[in-house]
């Protein structure tokens, strides 16, 4: 966008993206027991992300730029999980599974940047149960995840912005959830959830987070 003070133009900031996303997702499932089921499957994506920036500027504090950068990125992403049926009613689960972003380059504030791709490895534990007349409902969930190099927005002077990678960080948390259904045609239901954050290893620019 264009800023101006006076009929003065103080910058001209532009920025084009090109994403090309190709994939391939498979999801199976194994009962090797009655109570037992194993799922597991993944996505082997690749990505190509191009970038077109500019910056024109005639204030003192920066540098009039322009940058063209693209990055290519295959990945496989997997997901393994465990369920039992406690009974009819009644199942437990763990699940383990990698999140992925991809990687770019910018060129915030005229100074190039690249940005590494963000991973995401998750657990979670769950359980689940219901009236066996179908009335009520209840479900908690407890799941740990850590990231390597999360994406972060971090500020800059004039009101601008850049993405920068945290080395390490980590989010537990709780949700419980329930509902009940009444015989006149309404319906209650409810959520409560509890979400702890923080990075492990995140220096930028010589301070630590």
């Amino acid at each position: 966008g264009i800023i101006t003070a006076g009929g003065f133009l103080i910058q001209d900031v532009s920025r084009k993206g090109r994403t090309i996303h190709k994939s391939v997702y498979a999801d199976l499932e194994w009962q090797f027991s009655p109570k037992f089921t194993l799922s597991f499957g993944g996505r082997l994506l690749k990505e190509d992300v191009e970038i077109r920036s500019s910056f024109d500027t005639n204030f003192p504090l920066f540098t009039p730029s322009s940058y063209k950068g693209t990055t290519e990125n295959t990945v496989f992403v997997p997901k393994i999980g465990l369920h039992y049926d406690i009974s009819d009613t009644q199942k437990v689960s763990v699940t383990v599974n990698q999140g992925y972003r991809s990687g770019f380059v910018s060129n915030a504030g005229g100074a190039v940047t690249e940005v590494d791709p963000e991973f995401l490895t998750s657990t979670e534990i769950a359980y689940r149960a219901e009236d066996p007349d179908g009335f009520w409902r209840f479900g908690a969930t407890a799941f740990y995840s850590r990231y390597r190099d999360q994406q972060v927005v971090v500020s800059l002077p004039g009101n601008q912005v850049r993405t920068a990678n945290a080395g390490k960080s980590e989010m537990f948390g709780l949700e419980i959830e329930g509902s009940h259904d009444f015989d006149n045609g309404f319906s209650v239901f409810g959520s409560l959830g509890f979400l702890k954050t923080r990075f492990i290893d995140f220096e930028d620019e010589g301070e630590s987070f």
